[in-house]
């Protein structure tokens, strides 16, 4: 599972246990989805993917970065493993004075600074993979 996070700012994981849920179905065509309230949102360009593919995006309170006090919740996209012929764009939103940095963990434990852009109380970052 791949864990996204806004660290004193935003935050992203990948798979682990889920709080609240979201699925969608994502196609060839791609797409753009706004998901938990809101909270994130996923832009997946056409061709990114080759077929239906089912993504389930969950924040998981039972992870946290060490990447100081996070200004967003942590994020669970699954499934584990999926692979993007195109990078996919995620936006979260945070609250505070955070920089606004997309941080990142495979395994919850190390957690790694994505490129990202902010736009008033929205971090986005691309990645190539849920892993």
């Amino acid at each position: 599972m791949r864990s996204l996070a806004l660290a004193a700012a935003a935050m992203l994981v990948t798979g682990c246990g889920q709080e609240r849920a979201e699925v969608i179905v994502v196609g060839a065509e791609g797409g753009s989805w706004d998901l938990l309230d809101g909270a994130v949102s996923l832009d997946v360009p056409a061709g990114a993917l080759a077929g239906d593919t089912e993504i389930t995006v969950s924040v998981d309170e039972d992870v946290t970065p060490d990447e100081g006090t996070p200004a967003s919740a942590t994020v669970a996209f699954e499934p584990h493993g999926l692979q993007f012929a195109l990078p996919v764009a995620v936006s979260m939103t945070f609250s505070g004075d955070s920089p606004g940095r997309v941080v990142w963990s495979d395994d919850g434990a190390i957690w790694q600074t994505l490129a990202t852009t902010v736009t008033a109380d929205v971090a986005r970052a691309e990645v190539e993979h849920f892993s």
